[in-house]
């Protein structure tokens, strides 16, 4: 009763001063008697944390990336079958929505490979079979054959060009040695093909390559065989794009080993990487850190559990630390949807995914990642965009607002905790921050993840309200809870504009006030204005600026 009475004095109180903090604490007293905690966020710049110092490439654009696969409508894990009307040869690139959604992203790239991109063979004018997917209707999870038209890469070119997005193409590494490594790789499809897309301008929005996919998981796919690989289609391209390249003064990137990596770095993948490193211009891998879609009785709370996902990073560490001493190569994750095999229906495709997407991006970036490319645009259970609906799921807000605010310069971001009451738990199984600069436009983002049951403040420590505006503030929770497909932005539905764009519309923050608290289990970015004081001490790089994070109220 005691508990009651003061949470209603002190709510009265402050009502009159219009604060909305306590009716906060009012509702974790009367929800919950789990002690709350404070803790210290510091950001600075870090010793090496910028990813790229200055010019064009200091931005957010290339680090969003999305996958479309190959995968058949009969392909099928754990008796589900996720795939239907979703393939990159079956999906409808006329679809409006889908369009609008793409073009929305704003110049988003998109990875056209996986699994299957070792089996398709390209239509040309000589006697190769270009047939499709064996077997066509029985549910399967292994296919041979497959086929790429010429005129469906006009339609896929189109697509690009209209919706702005580019293309990095998965070349088939298994054409002419479908049975055995052994054999040398035959470039003769592939040159028709790349031959056929140059000649007919067909090539605007294609801005890299990849050659094969996962193929080191094959024993006899030796470093030696890998890199001969490397060579020979680095070759192909500056062979069949020599005009273009002269052009532009630079070479179409191209991008492997596309390794599947569980643990540490396989010394066959060093070396693969060693005897590639002077033709490949970045350094792909794959993982899915959340296991199997299916049979995974602790996906769920895995997605929610902040310190199981960083030992992923730990496995990133291990790769950037190798790769970092060749520096022309980038860093890229080729493609990761969370949860393999297809992901899983009701989980990747609901507002708790969101959660483990951006904690990987921000963590990823930290350590020099200049690439993310999600798994999948359409397609599977962990697809950005609803295969049947052609609607938003719920992580395609999360990679279009990580796109917009996060710039490519990483600042360092450390929790630390406010107490050392050991019957606290830690503030590091309850939040993350990620803080970037945009040196284009000197603007600070900040990403906040609350995976906590409480509601969270931010208190920027040593800084004064009048320097934390103007701002931009993006505030996102599920009405429904963690399985929710439906959003919410600043508490309200998000819009689409009458030409079918997704509009997203930040709470403008003009006048001298406190960051919002952030709902339990939410996510917040905010985006600070280059006028703001904290953006141009921070973005300039002639400050550090500490972040004090704690839940509403701390009991004795």
């Amino acid at each position: 009763n005691n508990l009651k009475l003061n949470c209603s004095l002190y709510a009265l109180v402050t009502r009159k001063m219009i604060s909305f903090k306590v009716f906060v604490v009012c509702l974790l007293y009367s929800a919950s008697s789990v002690l709350s905690q404070s803790a210290y966020v510091t950001v600075d710049k870090g010793e090496g944390s910028i990813i790229f110092d200055q010019g064009e490439k200091a931005d957010s654009g290339e680090f969003v990336c999305v996958t479309l696969d190959w995968w058949p409508k009969n392909k099928c894990n754990y008796g589900v079958c996720p795939w239907t009307n979703s393939s990159i040869l079956e999906v409808n690139l006329e679809s409006k929505r889908l369009r609008k959604l793409v073009k929305s992203l704003g110049n988003v790239i998109i990875r056209i490979g996986g699994t299957q991109a070792d089996t398709i063979v390209y239509e040309d004018e000589t006697s190769v079979p270009c047939t499709g997917f064996a077997p066509t209707d029985k549910p399967s999870s292994f296919f041979t054959g497959g086929c790429l038209t010429r005129k469906r890469w006009e339609a896929i070119s189109k697509f690009a060009d209209e919706t702005g997005s580019k293309i990095i193409f998965g070349i088939n590494a298994r054409f002419g040695r479908e049975k055995t490594f052994l054999l040398p790789w035959d470039a003769s499809n592939a040159r028709n093909f790349l031959s056929y897309i140059h000649m007919r301008n067909l090539t605007n929005s294609l801005i890299g390559f990849e050659f094969g996919n996962e193929i080191s998981s094959y024993p006899a796919m030796t470093s030696q065989v890998a890199a001969e690989g490397f060579h020979q289609v680095r070759n192909l391209i500056d062979e069949v794009f020599a005009s273009k390249q002269r052009i532009s003064d630079r070479r179409l990137p191209l991008y492997g080993p596309d390794a599947i990596i569980f643990s540490g770095l396989p010394n066959r993948i060093k070396a693969t990487i060693d005897k590639s490193s002077s033709v490949l211009d970045g350094i792909t891998w794959h993982s899915y850190p959340l296991g199997p879609g299916y049979n995974n009785p602790k996906l769920n709370t895995d997605i929610m559990n902040p310190s199981f996902l960083d030992r992923f990073f730990e496995q990133a560490r291990t790769i950037g630390d190798f790769v970092s001493k060749y520096s022309h190569l980038k860093l890229i994750m080729g493609e990761s949807g969370g949860a393999f095999n297809s992901g899983h229906n009701e989980t990747n495709n609901r507002f708790l995914d969101a959660f483990w997407y951006l904690h990987a991006m921000g963590g990823l970036s930290k350590r020099k990642h200049s690439m993310f490319c999600r798994q999948t645009l359409v397609g599977g259970n962990y697809e950005l965009v609803d295969k049947t609906t052609h609607l938003p799921n719920p992580s395609y807000y999360a990679a279009m607002l990580f796109k917009r605010v996060m710039g490519r310069a990483v600042l360092d971001g450390t929790l630390q905790n406010f107490d050392d009451k050991p019957e606290i738990s830690s503030i590091a199984k309850l939040a993350r921050l990620y803080a970037h600069c945009n040196l284009k436009d000197a603007r600070l983002g900040v990403l906040i993840l609350n995976f906590g049951s409480m509601h969270l403040d931010v208190e920027f420590k040593g800084r004064s309200p009048d320097e934390l505006s103007p701002r931009d503030e993006y505030f996102i929770r599920s009405p429904e809870g963690l399985h929710g497909k439906s959003v919410l932005l600043n508490n309200k539905p998000i819009l689409f504009d009458r030409d079918g764009m997704v509009h997203l519309e930040p709470k403008r923050v003009t006048l001298t006030s406190p960051v919002s608290p952030l709902p339990p289990q939410s996510y917040a970015f905010i985006h600070f204005s280059k006028d703001s004081r904290i953006s141009k001490s921070l973005c300039g790089f002639r400050a550090s600026a500490n972040l004090n994070f704690f839940p509403d109220v701390e009991l004795e």
